[in-house]
C-alpha cells in the first residue's frame, strides 16, 4: 500500500507539472504515475478509477466555487476508509 506521504506528494507533482507544461513527453511521465498509484487503489469493476476521476474531472477537488474541496489528504482518508 502506497504510503498517505507518497501519495500526496504524488498528486501534489501531478498538479505542478499539468499547471508547469503541456509536454506528450510530462502526460506519459504523468500517466506513469498514476499507474503507480493505481497498484494501491485500482480501478472499479466499470474501469473507473476515483484518482483520476479527482484530478482531471474534479480538477484536483477545486471542482466549482460552490463545492467543497477535498485535499489530497482527503481523498487519501477517503479511499483508505
Amino acid at each position: 500500500m502506497i504510503t498517505k506521504e507518497k501519495f500526496i506528494q504524488y498528486i501534489n507533482f501531478i498538479d505542478f507539472q499539468l499547471n508547469l507544461v503541456d509536454s506528450d513527453q510530462e502526460h506519459k511521465y504523468i500517466l506513469g504515475i498514476l499507474k503507480e498509484i493505481q497498484k494501491s487503489f485500482p480501478k472499479d469493476n466499470n474501469g473507473h478509477c476515483e484518482v483520476s476521476h479527482y484530478i482531471f474531472d474534479l480538477n484536483f477537488g477545486k471542482s466549482s466555487p460552490e463545492s467543497e474541496y477535498e485535499t489530497p489528504d482527503m481523498l487519501y482518508d477517503r479511499l483508505t476508509n
